[in-house]
């Protein structure tokens, strides 16, 4: 938000809370959502609505950001515990073994995500206008 956006401190706080209001209303409708369309396109339709969010976070107006950060909350509350429920159902693993490989996956994420986007921010601009 500071970076993009050129928000003040208090106007920054609104795409945090935002996205965590929007993060705990997913996490507590997500099941019944993955009951009725399946994992797999709870995670498809997740992915998307994530892809979707981080464009509108990236266009350099304040609203558009913080809906961005609430669509964004919205699209990866589902992502996570899909993915450890289907690890848990794993057949031929067994399920301690299946859910540390998920979680081994998420952190190297949390290593190279960051690198990525560097990467890609010093070869061009992540503003869209």
């Amino acid at each position: 938000m500071f970076d993009i956006v050129h928000v003040s401190e208090r106007q920054a706080t609104y795409g945090f809370v935002i996205f965590s209001l929007t993060m705990t209303l997913g996490r507590f409708l997500g099941d019944s959502v993955s009951k009725r369309i399946g994992a797999i396109k709870s995670i498809s339709y997740g992915c998307i609505v994530a892809i979707v969010a981080y464009a509108l976070i990236l266009v350099s107006n304040l609203y558009i950001s913080v809906l961005g950060f609430g669509v964004l909350g919205l699209g990866i509350s589902v992502i996570i515990p899909e993915l450890f429920r289907l690890a848990g159902r794993t057949k031929g693993m067994n399920t301690s073994v299946a859910i540390s490989v998920v979680s081994g996956i998420g952190f190297m994420g949390f290593l190279i995500g960051p690198v990525v986007l560097g990467f890609i921010s010093n070869m061009n601009s992540l503003i869209m206008s």
